[in-house]
């Protein structure tokens, strides 16, 4: 699913955004940033694929984007001098609790808690993504977008060989 979706959004963006181009003209710091956009977006989604794996589409949905607020709210007040107040613990809390709410089975070394796990994860990752963008406003946001993409999608390529890829022909023509 990762593959196909960021092949497409990479060359469209490449073909219909012309600012994503000057990303051959990019200094080290800069092309740094585009990677590191790339590589926390690929973990993003490698982690929200094994939370839906290990465990539910619900639970896997709930961890990644419960977290993503917190973590968020986390890191704007580290690398983004925001203030972080009593509520947010009070949030996290709540994402822990609504979480487990939606598990069938939280046993210790069970799927589902490896599956809970992996979406927390997840949304750590994602939340990465809005800090770094406003951390490198100097940048283009066609180009940030790009790199992003692009980034990910190289990522993607060293999963490859660990997938299985014995797919129906509609699977197939799905991922087209």
């Amino acid at each position: 699913i990762g593959g196909p979706r960021l092949t497409a959004g990479s060359l469209l963006i490449l073909c219909l955004m012309p600012s994503s181009r000057q990303v051959c003209k990019l200094g080290r710091r800069d092309l740094i940033t585009l990677g590191s956009l790339g590589l926390f977006f690929a973990l993003h989604w490698l982690t929200y694929f094994f939370s839906i794996k290990l465990g539910t589409a619900t639970m896997a949905v709930v961890a990644t984007i419960s977290f993503y607020g917190i973590f968020n709210s986390i890191l704007g007040a580290v690398f983004l001098g925001y203030a972080f107040r009593w509520f947010h613990s009070v949030g996290l809390l709540i994402c822990f609790v609504g979480t487990f709410l939606t598990v069938d089975e939280f046993a210790y070394g069970s799927d589902a808690l490896l599956g809970f796990g992996a979406g927390v994860l997840s949304g750590f990752f994602f939340a990465l993504l809005p800090t770094i963008h406003q951390k490198s406003k100097h940048l283009d946001s066609n180009l940030r977008t790009f790199g992003q993409m692009l980034g990910a999608l190289i990522c993607f390529l060293f999963v490859i060989p660990l997938g299985e890829w014995s797919l129906s022909p509609i699977d197939w023509l799905g991922l087209l």
